[in-house]
């Protein structure tokens, strides 16, 4: 008997929807359980639900809990219930599948939707009770397939051939029978469901009521299994029909089994010489299989190189941009960085040309001036040497005059010269040392100025080497303001903005820190946009691996009903070839071809044909030995032949074994001695030739060999002797008449070989049709095993082609699902490419807008400087304004201190002109103060 090997209960609910059951396996090993719960627990509801698959509609409902109260939804809910076969033929799943009936028009008798199956296996599989595949199970969440397409799944595994798999619809009565019957077959009794098991379960403690009303095993057996086993035995019966249908049944079952037996034998000895083929058919399906996956592979490698190739082309594109775009900003850094090195050297230029023209005017002004004053100097010295002139000419005159009345006066007029002289010596050495002061006090006046105008020329360089300094910081200044002037430009015209300052320079307070915040506010939108767009590409490819793996599930599908159709259709051509070796059989039989599908009768015909064929081929065969031996005796001289036994035994006694024959034809003598000797002595051919010395042998030995036929012996020696007398064909011997005709042209060579070469030709004849006759029973015999070994029949056919329909059915469901999940996937790849241009353009704004917010970012740290730049460029001007105005006082008054300078300079050399002069004069007059001297001394 089976026994309860797992329970399974899915999708089930109870205490009003309040406890549910979502998938709960319970595993009984085959062995007596006992579950243990609380109250309220679900004790009964799970007794109740055990019991609903082995039992009638009607013994379904609890006292208190109709069995349709625990379906409300129309989602299906599964009992699962595995049994163990009796010695170890494997495992039986019964189970019920049922939900809330979805047509409005239902009666309330019919309120459910039921369908109940059994599941036959030896080793896990898709239809055990563990891996069922009407839940699905994902990481987070465990989804339950619909009632239709469980019932289609359970459709097709029922038409499945290679599957022992049963499903049937209870609301049809005749297929609840189908089920409740195969259910027996297992041994599976809803009688003792219904009777014993089901009353014991009615109320909570149905047990106890049990052994209480019945307090013994007689109360027991009486009361409870009595009737199940008379119900089981239909008693009502007629026993004598009960066992002639029993007996009918064993002897169909009988032959059933012979049959199947018969073709299990044939099914195995075709697995055993069809295994080396089914092995490379698989090696040769594994390799096909492995070949379509890898190019399968190879396209999807192909299409995602394609797609990092477009990709890489674009990113190498969009690198070439950015190295252009950054090679345009090097250009353009490297640009300002120069030309702001050129403005700095024009400013220097500017500065140092300014500083020249400036020094070049100073030199024209200096060289005018000292023009003029070389001119008054000329002019002076002129007018010095003009009055010198004059003097020297006055003085001239006066000496002349002088002299002139020296030479009259001189003697009257000598003492008062030498007066004169020493009053002019006098007066002249006065006059020189008073000069000689002068000229001393103009030294130091002009050292003075000297020193004077030195400091002034050190102050006015130091002005304008601080004028340069400040040029040159005020043309840096400039630069850098100029630089951000282009800067502003370039941000502009690299964003087509419309910054703008105001006259004196600024811009507007607050503007820099508004378009600020405005980036800033576009730029995380833009990433909010881009972090959407990326859960959406993110989505996507979810749904395009989800499809994915759908195509893939479906292509498999597709392959294994293709494999499977293509193995119906080699079946069906196997068939197809069967049905027309079978056709060339009917007329080789002479069978009518209505009898195409009747094996039996083909069968039965055939082995009458092989019957007629054997006995044929028999009679040709002894009519074959029978000419071989008349062929033997033609070419070897035995006409005679001995039993083997005898023959060994004669042997064995040291006699050679010489035929009449046989001797004859190697005798040496006369075809006219021979023809004498065979007619003296009639028996000579047929018989043996012994020596009287042998046949003493012969006759003094026992012999233990008995013979079916008498063996002529005639002695060598007594073959001269007279004849036996032989009338006609008559030979009497001592009342014993023998007929012997002998064919004397046996004694011929010519007509011997004549003979022979007849009798090959009728063996030959003979054996062409002995082998035409055993190819021809050859070919019927096969013919017949043909048939014999033939799976074909009428029902397998229809089936087949059934079969066919079914799976071209299926296969174009398939590609249509697949044709939708393709056009699906072109759906989704299109998005998939719309968002990828999106989130790329999304990268290139959000770059683009990082990029802008770091340039104004720098932008506003320049404009800093800038600012800074301009207020120190406003400064450096003032302070070159006054450098300049400090520079104009220093360069006035080194010109007045150099006008002094050279005013004493004048007077210096004037004063030393003068000097010189008054030496002169003093030197003309000092003769007059030695005179004075020396008469000094004279009076002294």
């Amino acid at each position: 008997m089976s026994k309860i090997n797992a329970v399974r209960l899915i999708n089930v609910n109870y205490n009003n929807n309040a406890i549910r059951i979502s998938d709960e396996m319970f595993h009984f090993h085959g062995e007596s359980t006992l579950l243990s719960l609380r109250n309220g627990g679900g004790k009964s509801v799970l007794v109740q639900m055990m019991t609903a698959p082995f039992v009638h509609k009607r013994y379904r409902d609890a006292k208190d809990r109709p069995f349709e109260s625990y379906f409300t939804t129309g989602k299906p809910s599964f009992i699962l219930v595995e049994w163990v076969l009796d010695q170890g033929a494997g495992y039986v799943l019964t189970g019920m599948m049922v939900r809330r009936s979805q047509d409005p028009e239902t009666d309330s008798n019919e309120a459910l939707d039921l369908m109940t199956f059994v599941s036959e296996y030896r080793e896990p599989c898709l239809q055990d009770i563990c891996h069922l595949p009407v839940v699905e199970k994902g990481a987070k969440e465990m989804v339950l397939k619909n009632f239709t397409a469980c019932r289609q799944m359970f459709d097709g595994w029922k038409k499945d051939g290679s599957l022992r798999f049963f499903c049937y619809d209870c609301a049809n009565p005749a297929q609840s029978r189908q089920y409740f019957d195969k259910l027996m077959e297992y041994q599976i009794n809803y009688k003792e469901w219904e009777s014993i098991i089901k009353k014991v379960n009615l109320k909570e403690s149905g047990l106890s009521e049990l052994f209480s009303d019945c307090r013994d095993e007689k109360g027991l057996v009486e009361k409870w299994f009595l009737d199940a086993v008379e119900n089981k035995l239909n008693r009502e019966k007629n026993r004598m029909k009960e066992f002639q249908s029993l007996l009918e049944k064993y002897v169909a079952q009988y032959q059933d089994n012979q049959v199947k037996i018969k073709r299990r034998d044939t099914i195995r000895q075709f697995k055993e010489e069809s295994a080396p083929i089914r092995e490379q058919a698989e090696k040769y399906q594994a390799a096909e299989q492995k070949e379509k996956e890898q190019m399968h592979l190879l396209a999807r490698l192909i299409e995602e190189l394609n797609r990092l190739k477009k990709a890489a082309e674009e990113e190498y594109q969009e690198i070439l941009a950015r190295m252009d775009g950054i090679l345009a900003q090097i250009a353009r850094i490297e640009y300002e960085k120069l030309s702001g090195e050129f403005h700095g050297l024009e400013e220097k230029l500017r500065f140092h040309m300014s500083n020249r023209d400036m020094i070049e005017a100073e030199q024209d002004a200096l060289r005018r001036e000292a023009e003029k004053t070389e001119h008054r100097l000329h002019l002076l010295a002129c007018a010095r040497q003009q009055t010198h002139v004059s003097e020297a000419r006055a003085e001239l005159l006066e000496i002349r005059q002088r002299i002139q009345v020296s030479r009259q006066e001189e003697a009257e007029l000598r003492p008062e010269r030498d007066q004169i002289g020493r009053t002019l010596f006098g007066h002249y050495e006065r006059a020189l040392a008073k000069t000689g002061e002068e000229l001393l006090k103009n030294r130091e006046a002009y050292e003075e100025q000297t020193a004077q105008a030195a400091a002034e020329k050190e102050k006015l360089a130091g002005y304008e080497m601080s004028l340069r300094e400040e040029a040159s910081r005020q043309g840096g200044l400039k630069s850098k303001v100029q630089s951000y002037d282009r800067q502003e430009e370039q941000y502009n015209r690299t964003y087509k903005e419309q910054l703008a300052r105001n006259i004196l320079g600024e811009y507007e307070p607050g503007t820099l820190d508004i378009r600020m915040k405005t980036l800033e506010k576009e730029t995380e939108e833009c990433i909010r946009g881009r972090q959407r767009k990326k859960k959406r590409q993110e989505a996507v490819l979810e749904q395009q691996k989800i499809l994915e793996r759908s195509l893939q599930n479906l292509h498999t599908e597709q392959a294994l009903k293709g494999a499977q159709k293509e193995q119906q259709e080699r079946l069906q051509q196997d068939y197809n070839g069967e049905l027309k070796d079978r056709g060339i059989v009917l007329q080789y039989l002479g069978l009518p071809k209505e009898m195409l599908f009747e094996t039996e009768e083909i069968l039965q015909a055939s082995g009458r044909k092989l019957k007629e064929l054997d006995s044929l081929l028999l009679h040709l065969r002894q009519e074959e030995e029978k000419l071989k031996k008349e062929y033997r005796q033609l070419t070897e001289g035995r006409t005679l032949e001995l039993p083997e036994a005898l023959e060994t035994e004669l042997l064995n006694l040291g006699m050679p074994l010489v035929y009449g024959m046989e001797w004859l034809k190697k005798n040496g003598y006369t075809e006219e001695e021979n023809q004498r000797l065979v007619r003296s002595h009639p028996f000579l051919p047929y018989a043996l030739i012994l020596s009287k010395k042998e046949l003493d042998k012969l006759v003094r030995h026992t012999g233990e060999v008995y013979t079916s036929f008498p063996v002529p012996i005639v002695v060598r020696e007594e073959l001269e002797e007279k004849p036996a007398g032989k009338n006609g064909g008559i030979l009497d011997l001592s009342g014993v008449h023998f007929y012997l005709l002998f064919n004397e042209n046996l004694l011929n060579e010519e007509k011997l070989r004549l003979l022979v070469e007849e009798k090959e030709l009728e063996i030959r004849k003979k054996q062409e049709s002995i082998e035409i006759r055993k190819k021809e029973y050859d070919e019927y015999y096969g013919r017949q095993e043909l048939v014999r070994n033939q799976s074909v029949s009428k029902e397998r056919y229809e089936e087949n082609e059934a079969c066919l329909q079914a799976l071209s059915r299926e296969l174009l469901k398939l590609e249509e699902g697949i044709r939708s999940g393709r056009e699906e996937q072109k759906t989704l790849e299109q998005e998939q490419k719309t968002l990828e241009k999106e989130l790329h353009d999304s990268e290139k704004e959000l770059d683009l807008l990082q990029r802008k917010r770091s340039d104004l970012r720098q932008l506003c740290k320049d404009y800093e400087q800038y600012e800074q730049d301009r207020q120190e460029l406003e400064r450096c001007g003032r302070a070159i304004g006054r450098l300049e105005e400090q520079k104009g006082l220093a360069q006035t008054s080194l010109k007045k201190l150099e006008e002094k300078q050279k005013t004493l300079d004048y007077e210096g050399n004037r004063l030393e002109t003068e000097c010189q002069r008054l030496k002169e004069k003093r030197h003309t007059y000092e003769g007059y103060a030695e005179k004075e001297s020396g008469g000094d001394a004279q009076q002294a």
